[in-house]
């Protein structure tokens, strides 16, 4: 993988690079310039040299005295350091003063020679393989003073001391490129280092701001552009602290209402994996409170119906409602809404559904109907006997007088039945407007109370040949409001005697447990199906309707018993098996 390279190498290999060019193309112009000069220098020194002999020479070559000529350069040349060579115009060497003219080749194909025939003077510097070194050449023409060429004055010098000169000076330019260097990486590094130490700093202070420390503040004293940056980070930092407040705040908010929501929350993604779930609805489906996010909804709830109803929900485009049924702990009616949620470029991203539980409304209005239905037929049937009662007194006129008190003890019979009805449904009323605080209570002993309710239920049936005991201890007392409380407890006991067997003892006995008072009434009679059960408080239920209507009931007693244990602040529970008897336990506080 490719390894990006920081800023501070970039700048520092950068500007070493740029200065490094920089002072080695300065170094190679100067180096040209110099010897560009050089040369054209001693070009020029040549030149002048070679006009200073050209009279002379020319005279010679006129009056062709070479001998004299030859002796002539030979000593200038040894005088001054200079080659001189007299070249004819066909290109013959006529004269030398280094070397003897006759052993020398044809000169006329020297690019100075030819230069100088063209232009009248000319110049070039190469090896010289005779001389075994490099030359600098220069030549001008001979003419005469009629003005026809007579040759060529060929003047040169060696350029091993240019050669030296150079070797000189690009060693001291070398070392002086060396030191200017090192410096320049020196103040690059200083610079790059004081160029970079902002943009470090700035590079912490967003590592920070990214792990969400956004009270740190950047001071940079860089140039304006990088406190500019810093400037902007701060400004940024502030911002995004008070949208991470505002945004948290607003999640709060929201999970404390999803919390406190009675109703089931549970979203989904697009793939029916669960993102959310409030306690309520952990509560409902019996859901770990760490349970894993991301689990598809058949995992974690095993419903057919709901599932059948998010899949529905992901696809509609209305939000849509079901009424459900759920079995968690018993039947829950459940009245489930869904809406899809959408993204701002309207793509599904999911669903959200509200689940609320109207089990115990929907029960209670299951029972107030039953309770409607049975209380009319309750009323229903006294007034209609007594109705049919009245007519037949009143059409048949040949009624004899026993059948006539016959007629009349039914009427009576049944208008106490009503009386009774009515009397409990106000008894049972008035004890639903009591709350635990109202109830007017004091200790009491228990033991004395259930002598009086026992007095009280064998005074009503004296032809029963059943017997109550008393096994309550005398020391228990509990704060109770008496005469309510023994009304409870005549009709628990008259409930169990009219439903023992001949000759078996109803027992009342109690304690404590746990700080709680214990009263339990048993029987040991037919006893109670367990269907019947859950339902045995409820008004106007009966387990067995004709014979409680022929023996008086209302209907309405163990619903008495409920409330008035419930006013208290206690619980009422029941046992039965068939044929074996039936268990009626309340707990009260102290």
């Amino acid at each position: 993988m490719y390894k990006r390279k920081s800023i501070f190498w970039q700048l520092f290999t950068s500007h070493l690079v740029l200065v490094g060019f920089s002072v080695l193309a300065v170094v190679w112009i100067a180096l040209s310039i110099f010897q560009q000069f050089y040369y054209s220098n001693t070009a020029d020194n040549l030149t002048v040299r070679s006009r200073l002999l050209a009279g002379q020479l020319s005279r010679m070559i006129q009056q062709e005295k070479y001998t004299e000529m030859d002796r002539m350069i030979t000593s200038m040349g040894k005088e001054t350091g200079t080659r001189i060579t007299i070249v004819l115009p066909d290109g013959r060497v006529a004269g030398d003063s280094h070397e003897d003219a006759a052993k020398l080749e044809n000169h006329g194909d020297r690019p100075e020679v030819i230069s100088a025939g063209k232009q009248g003077i000319g110049s070039s510097h190469r090896y010289s393989y005779s001389l075994k070194q490099y030359m600098m050449y220069t030549a001008i023409v001979l003419r005469g003073e009629d003005g026809v060429l007579q040759g060529f004055v060929r003047t040169s010098l060696p350029l091993n001391g240019l050669q030296q000169a150079l070797l000189a000076m690009n060693k001291k330019i070398l070392l002086g490129v060396f030191f200017i260097i090192i410096l320049t990486a020196a103040i690059s590094f200083w610079v790059s280092q004081r160029m970079i130490k902002p943009l470090v700093t700035i590079k912490q202070g967003a590592e920070k701001y990214a792990a969400g420390d956004l009270e740190h503040k950047l001071y940079t004293d860089g140039s304006e552009e990088i406190k500019s940056l810093a400037d902007t980070l701060n400004m940024m930092a502030v911002q995004l602290k008070q949208r991470i407040e505002s945004s948290e705040h607003q999640r709060q908010e929201q999970a404390a209402i999803l919390t406190g929501m009675t109703e089931g929350v549970l979203a989904v993604d697009g793939r029916e994996n669960v993102v959310y779930m409030n306690s309520s609805a952990k509560q409902l489906f019996e859901v770990e409170p760490n349970w894993d996010v991301g689990k598809k909804i058949q995992e974690i709830i095993r419903d057919p119906s709901l599932h059948a109803f998010i899949a529905l929900t992901l696809v509609s485009e209305e939000s849509t409602t079901a009424e459900l049924k759920f079995y968690k702990n018993g039947e829950k009616m459940m009245r489930v809404t869904g809406a899809k949620i959408k993204a701002a470029n309207n793509t599904v991203n999911g669903a959200i559904i509200v689940l609320n539980d109207f089990t115990q409304l929907h029960r209670l209005e299951t029972i107030r109907r039953e309770f409607v239905s049975n209380v009319s037929h309750e009323l229903k049937t006294p007034i209609t006997l007594i109705q049919g009662f009245v007519e037949t007194l009143l059409d048949d006129k040949q009624l004899t007088r026993d059948e006539t008190q016959k007629f009349l003890k039914k009427i009576e019979k049944h208008s106490h039945r009503l009386n009774a009805i009515i009397e409990d449904l106000l008894d049972l009323s008035r004890i639903e407007q009591l709350g635990f605080d109202k109830l007017e209570k004091k200790k009491t002993g228990v033991f004395e109370m259930v002598e009086n309710s026992i007095q009280t239920c064998m005074s009503a049936y004296r032809d029963t040949q059943v017997s109550i005991n008393n096994s309550i201890s005398k020391e228990m007392q509990a704060g109770l409001n008496q005469p309510l409380f023994e009304q409870a407890l005549f009709n628990l006991l008259e409930n169990a005697v009219k439903y023992s067997n001949s000759k078996t003892p109803v027992v009342v006995k109690g304690g404590r447990e746990k700080k709680k008072n214990i009263i339990e009434v048993r029987d040991f009679g037919c006893g109670i199906a367990g269907e019947h059960l859950p339902r045995i408080f409820e008004r106007f239920y009966r387990v067995d309707k004709s014979r409680s209507r022929d023996e008086g009931g209302t209907g309405l007693g163990l619903a008495i018993v409920k409330h008035i244990v419930q006013a208290h602040g206690g619980e009422i529970a029941v046992e039965s098996t068939l044929e074996k008897g039936t268990c009626f336990r309340i707990t009260l506080p102290e």
